[in-house]
């Protein structure tokens, strides 16, 4: 109601944009538009998140190099969405990461594409690709190795310099936590244990 309200004093003033496209859209007055930077920039603006070719130089392309680049974001976000769907299909935490991410390209859309605008569409694909990256590792074929790495940096460092780690840190619950740190990190796909 109070964002209702703002919005009627603001465009009764006679403040905001209108008219001034292709550089700034008004969502709410010039809704086509809108529409069309959205379907036109957003998987621009996507892409230039998750791979990073900037979303800046797309403006300034011939119209067969923006289709041709429009495109191939369109290819490249089907890939990520192939390679994420078994994540967000099983993982709540995932798809709110997805839809934060998803969402916030909308607002960004209103005006000409920039890496600048990503901030907010960041914190969603920062939080999607730990949870994807999360559920790889937590895998027994990553654990394993991720173990033997591990265990071979705190055998060498044991050796070298024993106060490192003194004869106390031999404990069975101190060294797994040493020799695993995805035993906590990756409790987000696993269950919590009955002990």
């Amino acid at each position: 109601m109070v964002v209702a309200a703002w919005q009627v004093l603001y465009t009764g003033l006679g403040y905001g944009v209108l008219g001034a496209a292709p550089g700034y859209l008004n969502p709410l007055r010039e809704r086509l538009q809108f529409a069309g930077a959205l379907a036109k920039n957003g998987p621009i603006l996507l892409v230039a998140q998750w791979t990073g070719p900037p979303s800046e130089t797309f403006p300034t392309l011939s119209p067969g190099g923006a289709a041709l680049r429009w495109v191939g974001a369109m290819l490249i976000l089907i890939v990520i969405g192939a390679m994420l769907a078994p994540l967000l299909r099983r993982d709540p935490v995932a798809r709110f990461w997805a839809l934060g991410q998803t969402l916030a390209v909308v607002p960004i859309c209103a005006a000409v594409p920039h890496d600048r605008y990503l901030f907010f569409v960041g914190l969603g694909a920062m939080g999607l690709l730990a949870q994807f990256a999360c559920s790889l590792l937590d895998r027994e074929y990553w654990r394993t190795r991720i173990r033997m790495v591990f265990g071979n940096v705190w055998i060498s460092r044991r050796r070298s310099n024993p106060w490192i780690f003194p004869p106390s840190t031999l404990s069975a619950t101190t060294t797994s936590s040493i020799v695993n740190p995805w035993e906590t990190f990756c409790e987000c796909d696993r269950p919590a244990s009955s002990n």
